[in-house]
């Protein structure tokens, strides 16, 4: 693993047109790109972030996380069970009926229907029909949720406080717990096949599998501070950021 300062190696900082807090930044293409954050902000950009334009969420929710699909279907997630859908790239959101009133904390979709949400309170939501109706899951933890990933339409992973890490085989009609081997706080996980993946949280831990987390590894990162965010490209290739600029990079 290697460590960037977040405004090093090429690094350079672009105008966002906003001093709020900015939670999650998403991007379909080089240049196509969200980011949303407090007071229910939501920035576009068709130019590599070299211009940010407003977008209006009709909400003043802290919005936590974005996926899209593809340049136009996406969601946004916040405070207070909020879910916002949009179809023609942010130019509307409409919300949705989430069932619930607890922070969703994170969307993952494996197509345009099939999609997942964590949430605090142990809350897994599940959709089939691009969120028109969400199902609760019964996860079997009360314990907050931050991430959520699946590999496929059935192989899936939940991670959150206190070193839970979920496992699904079957799109979460049945939710297991896997030994994390760790109490910290678990903040993003990120596979890139139904066998390996990753987990990253408190302290600076990144936990590894082979195996579909029937074992989880622990990783020397070599740092000490919260790695938020992960994202692996293969095997061998991918990126961690976290607190005090951290970005930490591995091809091995």
């Amino acid at each position: 693993l290697i460590s960037h300062n977040s405004f090093s190696q090429g690094w350079i900082a672009q105008n966002s047109g906003t001093s709020s807090t900015l939670t999650e930044i998403f991007f379909t293409s080089a240049n196509t790109g969200w980011v949303c954050g407090n007071n229910g902000i939501i920035k576009f950009s068709t130019n590599g972030g070299n211009n940010w334009s407003s977008q209006s969420s009709s909400t003043s929710e802290i919005l936590w996380a974005l996926y899209f699909i593809n340049n136009a279907t996406g969601w946004v997630t916040g405070n207070n069970g909020l879910i916002k859908f949009t179809s023609n790239s942010g130019t509307n959101w409409i919300s949705q009926n989430s069932g619930t009133f607890v922070s969703l904390w994170y969307p993952h979709f494996v197509n345009s229907n099939t999609g997942w949400i964590a949430g605090s309170n142990g809350v897994i939501l599940k959709t089939t029909n691009g969120g028109v109706i969400w199902n609760t899951q019964a996860s079997g933890t009360s314990n907050v949720l931050y991430s959520i990933f699946f590999a496929d339409q059935n192989n899936g992973w939940a991670a959150g406080e206190s070193g839970t890490i979920l496992h699904t085989s079957n799109g979460g009609t049945n939710w297991t717990l896997q030994t994390s081997g760790t109490p910290l706080l678990l903040h993003c996980v990120n596979f890139v096949n139904s066998n390996t993946g990753w987990i990253t949280g408190f302290s600076g831990i990144i936990l590894s599998t082979t195996n579909g987390g029937a074992g989880w590894n622990n990783q020397t990162s070599g740092v000490n501070v919260f790695l938020r965010s992960c994202d692996f490209i293969n095997s061998s290739t991918g990126w961690v950021a976290g607190d005090n600029g951290t970005i930490l990079s591995t091809t091995n």
